[in-house]
């Protein structure tokens, strides 16, 4: 609630100066408002699920959709209407046994997951409505996409490439400092690669490399992002970094690694 404080007091401020005209008007969703006014464990409850949380573990694209029934109980001495079930996401389905829960009575919640063209690590909620205008309870689903032609553990496709992950981050550097991160690769084409990085989009401070230097076709390796904190000069406490990789097709869009530098 604190949060829609802040935000009715700015809007109280700004309106004076900037009125609003109709072109102006923002549309923000109902449901978005209410997952800010609530946080998305809601303890008091009239519905105890056995489990809130399903972790999807890995699902391979190319199986479709999956789906778990999260089953609950009404533990209030009132019935229970159920009005909206609402995925934070269109890649997301759910749908209630029951519109009625009476007092004791049961019900399951099916959430169904579209993998397509979600690779990577996911995490998705839905959120249950009564009357109210605030959620009466939240569900959460987790898990890691592996794209088309993937292999499992590395999800992100790049080319004949496969890594682990796209993102690294470097945080509470010091003067002095030399940091590396890495991310594991698997070579899923049928000739060696040898990755570097894009030197033209490669600030002074980062250097790439791979070990081994040359990955073998069905061999795995490391890319290796090191930072060097006294090449860093006078960049903001906080930046992102794309790093733009070679030796593999794509747009540079498509095989980039972002990192991330907080100091």
């Amino acid at each position: 609630m604190r949060l829609l404080h802040i935000l009715l007091t700015i809007f109280l401020i700004v309106s004076p100066i900037f009125p609003l005209g109709a072109q102006n008007l923002i549309f923000v969703p109902e449901h978005k408002l209410d997952s800010i006014a609530r946080a998305t464990r809601v303890s008091d409850s009239p519905l105890r699920f056995a489990e809130d949380l399903h972790d999807f573990g890995e699902i391979n694209e190319a199986d479709g959709r999956v789906t778990f029934v999260f089953s609950c109980a009404n533990v209030s001495d009132s019935l229970v209407r159920i009005l909206r079930v609402v995925p934070t996401c269109s890649c997301v389905e759910a749908v209630s046994s029951v519109k009625m829960l009476r007092p004791d009575g049961e019900m399951q919640v099916s959430v169904t997951f579209n993998p397509e063209h979600r690779s990577g690590d996911f995490e998705q909620k839905v959120f249950i409505y009564g009357p109210s205008r605030s959620p009466m309870a939240a569900l959460r689903i987790t898990g890691r996409v592996i794209p088309k032609n993937g292999i499992p553990g590395y999800p992100v496709v790049m080319g004949d490439l496969r890594l682990s992950g796209s993102k690294v981050s470097f945080s509470e550097l010091s003067a002095g400092q030399k940091r590396e991160e890495r991310i594991a690769c698997a070579n899923a084409g049928e000739r060696n690669l040898k990755i570097t990085a894009m030197p033209a989009f490669l600030p002074s401070w980062i250097s790439v490399r791979t070990e081994p230097e040359t990955i073998a076709p069905g061999k795995t390796g490391d890319i290796v992002i090191c930072v060097d904190v006294d090449k860093i000069g006078m960049l903001p406490p906080s930046c992102k970094v794309s790093v733009i990789l070679e030796g593999i097709a794509g747009r540079p869009s498509d095989r980039s690694i972002e990192v991330t530098v907080e100091r």
